[in-house]
């Protein structure tokens, strides 16, 4: 538990968003993974990979509170693309 809220901390540094989304970023995914995962050893976390090409993305946004909303906006889409190759079994 420590250390996923201190990775979450830099995870969210490294996207260069506020820092109380890394936290929120470690929440949510194991419990919608819980409801609606098939596989029992899959681990659901944050990723540094992940986290510094995010960072990368949102980078052209102006100040710290254009680049959350933005990595929610981007975060929101990659789910829903995600969710759709799963309905039509594109994955």
């Amino acid at each position: 538990g420590a250390v996923l809220f201190a990775q979450s901390l830099a995870h969210a540094a490294l996207c260069k968003v506020t820092l109380i989304t890394g936290p929120y970023s470690c929440l949510a995914p194991p419990l919608f993974y819980a409801i609606f995962g098939t596989c029992v050893q899959a681990s659901v976390g944050t990723g540094g990979l992940v986290s510094l090409l995010t960072g990368e993305q949102l980078a052209g946004f102006g100040n710290l509170e254009q680049r959350t909303h933005a990595g929610a906006i981007f975060t929101l889409e990659v789910g829903l693309i995600i969710g759709a190759m799963g309905v039509f079994r594109l994955a």
